[in-house]
């Protein structure tokens, strides 16, 4: 009889990486998609509508470290000098604030 538990194949950890991937994804598909529609239309750009190509927890946005420090200094929007943003972090009902603090520095 072949009594092989998925634990002693990998098997569970394989499918627990694959439902995690899939659960960010899920996570961030509506705010990325928001945040990115939001910038190209504050900004009359698609250069950070790009967001929206990208995928998983994280984003980076093509901003200046001018700009980042800007944003830090006046706002209150903290994020690394690359430019990377937290998206699974973001909030809905925030994101065009968010988005126009960022399109005043893009």
């Amino acid at each position: 009889s072949l009594n092989v538990s998925l634990s002693q194949t990998g098997l569970a950890r394989t499918a627990e990486a694959t439902i995690t991937a899939a659960l960010i994804e899920l996570a961030t598909q509506k705010p990325r998609k928001a945040l990115a529609e939001t910038l190209v239309e504050k900004t009359g750009s698609n250069r950070l509508g790009a967001v929206a190509m990208q995928n998983g927890m994280f984003s980076q946005l093509p901003l200046s470290k001018d700009g980042i420090t800007a944003m830090r200094e006046k706002s209150g929007l903290y994020m690394p000098n690359s430019g990377r943003i937290n998206i699974a972090g973001l909030n809905l009902k925030d994101i065009p604030a968010v988005a126009d603090i960022i399109a005043k520095e893009a």
